[in-house]
């Protein structure tokens, strides 16, 4: 009977109701997981990649048994599961499952979960503070029944044009797009490039955001063909490195650019020296500088091409000194500070040549008179330059003659009223 009594009193200690309940009471209870989300910066900038690690766990005692993410961002972000260097992306949408973590073990956290994601953008950003909201749908058994729930997390992030890194107040991102055009200026200056020197400071300031603009246009533009151009691709962030680079291509480019103008000014004084003509220069000189200017003896290249049978030009070129004097001739010219008059000049036996008859039955005097030049054939004059003498035209015996432009009133040329050619072929 005692025997009894004591099973009795253990059975009752042991089985209480209360203690059940209670027990049932702490498995029926919703979990109260943790979600961590842990951002590698908090800025992100265009075409752009951030990698985002989320964890999720709760250490109550009920198992969870599935977890389901759901991200509310911005229209221009984009979430894969691809690693930013990676060259194949796979975008998510809707809802991301999260994996089960199974190589951590513990005695108190029944369900640990794990994604790594990558936060993407492209080149169409808006700058500006936003949150990302992370809600995340997970599951649980509660008995034979699946009991349901959501957490939730927000995760500020600024997006900025060309990132906020900044040396003394000044962004990095601008001064990659000041760096370039600045040492592209300092170098043509210093090399001595003319139109560099007349430039203003302002003005310079704003060619160089230009200059920059342009390489570093054209570096995001061929970085798929030259993968070492990344160096000046201020898009995908800047550093001191690609400063350096960015210097380096704006002075490199200077150099090229002094070279390319140094060798077209050297270009420009040989042609200059081909035409200008001056007081020491040889009556022939003269009288060749005179034809290569003229456009009918010496035409573009399409109208050399396609001339045929020359007309007649027979230019008369008529000069009145404020002295009263008048002179006349075949060609002539009034240049900044003197003006010039020529005679008629012949090739002498050129008639018996073909290759110049063909020339001059174009009109192509000039190559008339180079072509005899480069067959050494004399080139003579034919008429001298006459002057009014009571009315009377009168032979002076010169083929040139030149006189500074404060002694001249009047200079007229006038075609189809010379005597012949100013260029002729001898017997």
């Amino acid at each position: 009977m005692k025997t009894s009594s004591l099973q009795l009193v253990l059975l009752l200690f042991f089985y209480n109701p209360l203690a059940l309940a209670s027990a049932t009471d702490s498995h029926s209870e919703a979990p109260k997981p943790t979600m961590n989300i842990s951002l590698s910066r908090q800025n992100i900038r265009e075409n752009d990649c951030l990698p985002v690690e989320i964890w999720f766990f709760n250490e109550d005692g009920q198992e969870i048994t599935e977890v389901n993410l759901h991200i509310a961002t911005p229209y221009f972000f984009s979430w894969s599961t691809n690693p930013c260097k990676a060259k194949n992306d796979v975008n998510l949408s809707g809802n991301i499952n999260l994996e089960p973590v199974s190589s951590i073990q513990s005695a108190t956290s029944k369900s640990i979960r794990f994604r790594e994601l990558y936060l993407k953008t492209g080149s169409d950003i808006e700058v500006g503070d936003y949150n990302l909201l992370f809600t995340s749908k997970f599951s649980w058994k509660i008995g034979g029944e699946v009991g349901q729930s959501i957490i939730a997390s927000e995760k500020p992030i600024k997006v900025n044009f060309l990132g906020s890194e900044s040396v003394a107040g000044l962004p990095l991102g601008l001064a990659g797009l000041i760096v370039p055009g600045l040492f592209f200026w300092i170098f043509i200056r210093f090399l001595g490039v003319p139109w560099s020197l007349e430039t203003p400071l302002g003005d310079k300031l704003i060619y160089s955001i230009v200059v920059s603009f342009i390489f570093v246009a054209l570096a995001s533009g061929l970085i798929r063909f030259a993968p070492w151009l990344h160096y000046l691709d201020i898009s995908s962030g800047i550093s001191i490195h690609k400063l350096i680079w960015l210097a380096c291509t704006g002075a490199g480019a200077g150099m090229i650019v002094s070279f390319l103008d140094y060798m077209c000014r050297k270009k420009r004084a040989k042609s200059a020296a081909e035409i200008d003509i001056n007081f020491n220069d040889s009556p022939t000189v003269i009288f060749g500088k005179l034809l290569r200017k003229n456009k009918t003896y010496n035409p573009l290249f399409i109208k050399k091409f396609c001339s045929k049978s020359f007309a007649g030009y027979k230019p008369q070129t008529t000069v009145t000194l404020k002295n009263g004097t008048i002179y006349f001739g075949s060609l002539g010219e009034q240049g900044r500070d003197t003006t010039v008059l020529a005679g008629w000049f012949e090739v002498a036996n050129g008639k018996n040549d073909t290759i110049l008859k063909k020339l001059l039955n174009k009109g192509l005097i000039f190559e008339v008179f180079n072509s005899a030049h480069e067959k050494k054939l004399l080139i003579n004059l034919s008429d001298s330059i006459k002057t009014i003498t009571d009315g009377t035209p009168t032979s002076i015996y010169k083929s040139t003659m030149v006189w500074p432009n404060n002694k001249v009133s009047q200079f007229v040329l006038e075609p189809y009223k010379g005597q012949e050619e100013a260029l002729v072929l001898g017997e």
